[in-house]
Protein backbone atom coordinates (compact mmCIF):
# COMPACT_ATOMS: atom_id res chain seq x y z
CA UNK A 1 0.00 0.00 0.00
CA UNK A 2 2.65 2.46 0.84
CA UNK A 3 4.71 1.38 -1.72
CA UNK A 4 1.87 2.26 -4.34
CA UNK A 5 1.17 5.71 -2.55
CA UNK A 6 4.68 6.39 -3.29
CA UNK A 7 4.82 5.77 -6.95
CA UNK A 8 1.41 7.68 -7.00
CA UNK A 9 2.54 10.46 -5.36
CA UNK A 10 5.96 11.63 -8.10
CA UNK A 11 3.17 10.49 -11.34
CA UNK A 12 0.85 13.25 -9.79
CA UNK A 13 3.08 16.14 -9.43
CA UNK A 14 4.49 15.28 -12.52
CA UNK A 15 0.84 14.99 -14.20
CA UNK A 16 0.65 18.38 -12.32
CA UNK A 17 3.76 20.03 -13.54
CA UNK A 18 2.24 19.11 -17.33
CA UNK A 19 -1.02 20.54 -16.77
CA UNK A 20 0.46 23.99 -15.29
CA UNK A 21 2.82 23.74 -17.98
CA UNK A 22 -0.32 23.63 -20.40
CA UNK A 23 -2.21 26.59 -18.46
CA UNK A 24 0.89 28.33 -19.41
CA UNK A 25 1.17 28.22 -22.95
CA UNK A 26 -2.69 28.92 -23.31
CA UNK A 27 -2.15 32.41 -21.90
CA UNK A 28 1.34 32.93 -23.75
CA UNK A 29 -1.09 32.15 -26.94
CA UNK A 30 -3.59 34.26 -25.96
CA UNK A 31 -1.13 36.85 -25.63
CA UNK A 32 0.89 35.92 -29.13
CA UNK A 33 -1.15 35.73 -31.62
CA UNK A 34 -3.24 39.01 -31.17
CA UNK A 35 0.43 40.68 -30.59
CA UNK A 36 1.30 38.95 -34.02
CA UNK A 37 -1.55 40.41 -35.75
CA UNK A 38 -0.78 43.88 -33.94
CA UNK A 39 2.77 44.20 -35.12
CA UNK A 40 1.96 42.90 -39.06
CA UNK A 41 -0.79 45.52 -39.09
CA UNK A 42 1.30 48.60 -37.25
CA UNK A 43 -1.76 50.11 -35.81
CA UNK A 44 -3.75 48.55 -33.12
CA UNK A 45 -6.59 47.35 -35.28
CA UNK A 46 -10.54 46.29 -34.30
CA UNK A 47 -9.14 42.63 -35.17
CA UNK A 48 -6.25 42.71 -32.85
CA UNK A 49 -9.02 44.14 -29.95
CA UNK A 50 -11.45 41.50 -30.95
CA UNK A 51 -8.99 38.28 -30.43
CA UNK A 52 -8.06 39.76 -27.21
CA UNK A 53 -11.89 40.29 -26.16
CA UNK A 54 -13.25 37.24 -27.48
CA UNK A 55 -10.47 35.28 -26.86
CA UNK A 56 -10.95 33.95 -23.15
CA UNK A 57 -14.05 32.50 -24.20
CA UNK A 58 -12.11 30.70 -26.87
CA UNK A 59 -9.36 29.76 -24.38
CA UNK A 60 -11.75 28.88 -21.64
CA UNK A 61 -13.32 26.41 -24.52
CA UNK A 62 -9.78 24.70 -25.23
CA UNK A 63 -8.91 24.04 -21.77
CA UNK A 64 -11.94 22.52 -21.38
CA UNK A 65 -11.53 20.62 -24.16
CA UNK A 66 -8.18 20.03 -22.92
CA UNK A 67 -8.94 18.36 -19.37
CA UNK A 68 -11.13 16.26 -20.53
CA UNK A 69 -8.46 14.91 -22.70
CA UNK A 70 -5.88 15.26 -19.80
CA UNK A 71 -8.14 12.99 -17.35
CA UNK A 72 -8.93 10.63 -20.34
CA UNK A 73 -5.13 10.59 -20.82
CA UNK A 74 -4.47 10.13 -16.72
CA UNK A 75 -6.82 6.93 -16.88
CA UNK A 76 -5.02 5.30 -19.72
CA UNK A 77 -2.05 6.08 -18.69
CA UNK A 78 -2.45 4.26 -15.07
CA UNK A 79 -3.55 1.39 -17.33
CA UNK A 80 -0.71 1.12 -19.52
CA UNK A 81 2.27 2.33 -17.33
CA UNK A 82 2.94 5.23 -19.93
CA UNK A 83 6.60 6.06 -19.99
CA UNK A 84 6.74 10.31 -18.88
CA UNK A 85 8.08 10.93 -21.94
CA UNK A 86 5.55 9.77 -23.62
CA UNK A 87 3.25 10.57 -21.38
CA UNK A 88 4.14 14.25 -21.53
CA UNK A 89 4.40 14.30 -25.48
CA UNK A 90 0.64 13.40 -25.62
CA UNK A 91 -0.53 15.60 -22.67
CA UNK A 92 1.22 19.18 -24.41
CA UNK A 93 0.07 17.29 -27.42
CA UNK A 94 -3.39 19.21 -28.00
CA UNK A 95 -1.87 22.48 -26.69
CA UNK A 96 0.95 22.40 -29.31
CA UNK A 97 -1.32 21.50 -31.99
CA UNK A 98 -3.60 24.32 -31.06
CA UNK A 99 -1.33 27.13 -30.86
CA UNK A 100 0.53 26.36 -34.18
CA UNK A 101 -2.54 26.63 -35.98
CA UNK A 102 -2.85 29.83 -34.72
CA UNK A 103 0.06 31.25 -34.75
CA UNK A 104 0.56 30.19 -38.46
CA UNK A 105 -2.82 32.18 -39.62
CA UNK A 106 -1.67 34.80 -37.48
CA UNK A 107 1.88 34.94 -39.86
CA UNK A 108 1.45 38.00 -42.53
CA UNK A 109 1.96 35.70 -45.14
CA UNK A 110 -0.58 34.01 -44.89
CA UNK A 111 -3.42 36.88 -43.71
CA UNK A 112 -2.04 38.23 -46.79
CA UNK A 113 -2.12 34.62 -48.93
CA UNK A 114 -6.29 34.98 -47.77
CA UNK A 115 -6.40 38.80 -49.41
CA UNK A 116 -4.82 37.99 -52.92
CA UNK A 117 -7.62 34.94 -53.11
CA UNK A 118 -10.39 37.07 -52.39
CA UNK A 119 -9.23 40.03 -54.75
CA UNK A 120 -8.60 37.09 -57.14
CA UNK A 121 -5.31 38.05 -57.52
CA UNK A 122 -2.22 36.16 -57.66
CA UNK A 123 0.25 35.05 -54.92
CA UNK A 124 3.46 36.92 -53.05
CA UNK A 125 5.86 37.20 -55.31
CA UNK A 126 8.99 35.15 -53.98
CA UNK A 127 10.67 38.48 -53.00
CA UNK A 128 7.55 39.90 -50.88
CA UNK A 129 9.04 41.73 -47.84
CA UNK A 130 7.89 43.71 -45.14
CA UNK A 131 4.35 42.73 -45.17
CA UNK A 132 1.60 44.73 -43.64
CA UNK A 133 -2.27 43.39 -43.28
CA UNK A 134 -5.15 45.15 -41.34
CA UNK A 135 -8.24 43.58 -41.62
CA UNK A 136 -11.50 44.43 -39.44
CA UNK A 137 -14.80 42.70 -40.46
CA UNK A 138 -18.29 42.26 -39.07
CA UNK A 139 -21.07 40.04 -40.58
CA UNK A 140 -21.96 43.04 -43.04
CA UNK A 141 -19.44 44.58 -43.57
CA UNK A 142 -15.64 44.69 -43.40
CA UNK A 143 -12.24 46.10 -44.91
CA UNK A 144 -9.22 44.29 -45.83
CA UNK A 145 -5.51 46.22 -46.53
CA UNK A 146 -2.14 44.78 -47.85
CA UNK A 147 0.97 46.32 -48.21
CA UNK A 148 4.27 44.69 -49.53
CA UNK A 149 7.72 45.24 -51.45
CA UNK A 150 9.32 43.09 -53.51
CA UNK A 151 11.69 43.27 -56.85
CA UNK A 152 10.25 45.43 -59.63
CA UNK A 153 10.08 42.43 -62.12
CA UNK A 154 8.59 40.67 -59.59
CA UNK A 155 5.92 42.81 -59.31
CA UNK A 156 5.28 43.03 -63.17
CA UNK A 157 5.16 39.22 -62.89
CA UNK A 158 2.93 39.56 -60.19
CA UNK A 159 1.06 41.80 -62.59
CA UNK A 160 0.57 40.27 -65.40
CA UNK A 161 -0.63 36.95 -63.32
CA UNK A 162 -3.61 37.81 -61.99
CA UNK A 163 -6.87 37.73 -64.25
CA UNK A 164 -9.02 40.13 -62.86
CA UNK A 165 -6.20 43.21 -63.59
CA UNK A 166 -6.45 42.70 -67.28
CA UNK A 167 -10.38 44.28 -66.89
CA UNK A 168 -9.97 46.38 -64.55
CA UNK A 169 -9.34 50.04 -65.00
CA UNK A 170 -5.95 51.40 -64.82
CA UNK A 171 -4.64 55.16 -64.56
CA UNK A 172 -1.04 56.11 -64.93
CA UNK A 173 0.71 58.52 -62.69
CA UNK A 174 3.97 60.49 -62.63
CA UNK A 175 5.42 63.94 -61.02
CA UNK A 176 3.76 65.90 -63.02
CA UNK A 177 0.08 63.75 -63.06
CA UNK A 178 -0.74 62.95 -59.26
CA UNK A 179 -2.85 61.06 -57.60
CA UNK A 180 -3.70 63.37 -53.93
CA UNK A 181 -5.93 64.07 -51.44
CA UNK A 182 -8.55 66.36 -52.27
CA UNK A 183 -8.07 69.60 -49.73
CA UNK A 184 -11.22 70.43 -50.27
CA UNK A 185 -13.39 67.74 -50.49
CA UNK A 186 -16.87 69.25 -50.86
CA UNK A 187 -15.67 71.53 -53.89
CA UNK A 188 -17.34 70.72 -57.48
CA UNK A 189 -14.13 69.81 -59.55
CA UNK A 190 -16.65 69.21 -62.78
CA UNK A 191 -14.69 72.03 -64.50
CA UNK A 192 -11.20 70.88 -63.18
CA UNK A 193 -8.32 70.36 -65.60
CA UNK A 194 -9.15 66.37 -66.76
CA UNK A 195 -4.59 66.66 -67.20
CA UNK A 196 -4.60 67.92 -63.62
CA UNK A 197 -4.01 66.06 -60.63
CA UNK A 198 -6.64 62.78 -59.43
CA UNK A 199 -8.01 64.00 -56.08
CA UNK A 200 -9.70 61.49 -53.57
CA UNK A 201 -11.74 61.71 -50.42
CA UNK A 202 -9.62 59.32 -48.10
CA UNK A 203 -10.81 57.09 -45.10
CA UNK A 204 -8.77 58.63 -42.51
CA UNK A 205 -8.99 55.72 -40.27
CA UNK A 206 -6.65 53.54 -42.84
CA UNK A 207 -3.02 52.70 -41.33
CA UNK A 208 -0.50 55.20 -41.78
CA UNK A 209 1.29 52.72 -44.18
CA UNK A 210 -1.41 52.35 -46.55
CA UNK A 211 -0.27 54.88 -48.79
CA UNK A 212 -3.19 56.07 -51.41
CA UNK A 213 -1.85 59.11 -52.56
CA UNK A 214 0.75 58.48 -55.66
CA UNK A 215 3.18 61.45 -56.42
CA UNK A 216 6.14 59.63 -58.03
CA UNK A 217 5.80 56.95 -60.97
CA UNK A 218 2.93 54.88 -60.41
CA UNK A 219 -0.61 53.06 -61.42
CA UNK A 220 -3.54 52.09 -59.86
CA UNK A 221 -6.09 49.11 -61.08
CA UNK A 222 -9.94 49.76 -59.86
CA UNK A 223 -10.81 45.89 -60.04
CA UNK A 224 -14.44 44.48 -59.22
CA UNK A 225 -13.92 41.85 -56.84
CA UNK A 226 -16.32 39.53 -57.14
CA UNK A 227 -18.55 38.89 -53.48
CA UNK A 228 -17.34 42.36 -52.82
CA UNK A 229 -19.96 45.48 -52.86
CA UNK A 230 -17.42 48.29 -53.33
CA UNK A 231 -14.76 48.22 -55.89
CA UNK A 232 -11.25 46.98 -55.06
CA UNK A 233 -7.89 48.51 -55.60
CA UNK A 234 -4.53 48.00 -56.77
CA UNK A 235 -2.03 50.74 -55.95
CA UNK A 236 1.61 50.36 -57.53
CA UNK A 237 4.10 53.06 -56.09
CA UNK A 238 6.85 51.84 -59.45
CA UNK A 239 9.77 53.42 -57.46
CA UNK A 240 9.28 52.49 -54.00
CA UNK A 241 8.89 48.90 -55.35
CA UNK A 242 5.53 48.89 -53.06
CA UNK A 243 2.09 47.51 -53.56
CA UNK A 244 -1.06 48.42 -52.30
CA UNK A 245 -4.06 46.17 -52.11
CA UNK A 246 -7.06 47.20 -50.79
CA UNK A 247 -10.76 45.43 -50.82
CA UNK A 248 -14.28 46.76 -48.70
CA UNK A 249 -17.70 45.31 -48.45
CA UNK A 250 -20.44 46.94 -46.73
Amino acid sequence: MWENRDVKMPQNRYLGCLIVAGLVLFFVLYLAVPLMIWRATGTPSGRVVGRLITGPFALLFWLWACCLWWRWLDRRARRMNMSRGVLGALMLLPVILIGGRAIYCAQPSVRAASILADAELAALPPSAREIKVYTWSTPFSGEWRLRFRAERADIERFLEASPILRQAECRQYSRERMRLIDPEPYRNRSGDDPNGPDYFRPDFNMPAWYIQEIKTPGKRYETKPPGFSDPGEVIVHTEENQVLVGLSHG
